[in-house]
């Protein structure tokens, strides 16, 4: 798997974020997540300039 992308599973745990919250955000067009050949989100992580 890409290091660049997480799982909503891992971005509730480092962020303290529910799964709900980011289909939620998903939704409005605040994220905009990666599909996997299997259908399952995969979001990008920020990565630092510099």
């Amino acid at each position: 798997m890409d290091p660049l992308l997480l799982t909503g599973h891992q971005i509730g745990e480092r962020y303290g974020l529910h799964r709900n919250t980011l289909y939620k955000w998903e939704k409005q067009g605040l994220l905009h997540p990666v599909r996997t050949p299997g259908g399952r989100r995969r979001y990008r992580r920020a990565v630092p300039l510099g």
